[in-house]
């Protein structure tokens, strides 16, 4: 089995205080990883250095092979995630918003659209497509979000076979892909 996740001595300073120390752990590919801990325990900071939203201090990460540093990009590609918070705009249609979300990881226009596609199909929102994001229900609204994170990752998450409709709700819990 390949290591999906493969942390080595993450950790984070911010000024004199320690969000995360020299954190070690490895998930292997098709594994479903809780991260859990209370408040300020530094789940939030692991997974932004992971992203690539927060430089670490010290350490690093592999994300399918691809260093979090020196590979970031070829990194992300392989990361889809949804936050607590949508990061939806509401003012735009699901559609615009999903084309956004695969440009941001340059996902070829033919590619964002045919995945587009195949995920609102999938997720039951298609007839709902053109329609402004800030109209939805707080529950479609995250739908939407969950979408928009398949979008931009490689490859297609129903391609690798985490959307089947048996596996639904626990392909949303996993932020990380097949590998190419």
């Amino acid at each position: 089995m390949y290591k999906a996740v493969e942390v080595l001595g993450l950790t984070k300073w911010y000024g004199s205080i320690l969000a995360v120390d020299h954190l070690n752990f490895e998930i292997q590919e098709g594994e479903i990883f809780g991260f859990l801990g209370p408040n300020g325990a530094g789940k939030t900071t692991t997974i932004k250095m992971l992203i690539g939203l927060v430089k670490p201090s010290e350490g690093t990460a592999k994300i399918f092979g691809f260093d979090i540093m020196k590979e970031a990009r070829d990194a992300k590609k392989n990361i889809g995630i949804v936050w607590e918070e949508s990061n939806i705009y509401p003012e735009l249609s699901a559609w615009e918003n999903l084309m956004f979300s695969g440009e941001i990881y340059h996902v070829g226009k033919k590619e964002r659209q045919a995945r587009a596609t195949e995920l609102l199909e999938k997720f039951g929102l298609y007839d709902r497509r053109n329609d402004k994001v800030g109209g939805f229900s707080k529950g479609v609204t995250y739908s939407t979000t969950e979408v928009g994170s398949f979008v931009g990752s490689s490859p297609s998450p129903l391609q690798a076979g985490l959307l089947s409709p048996a596996r639904r709700d626990v392909a949303l819990l996993a932020i990380f892909t097949e590998a190419l």
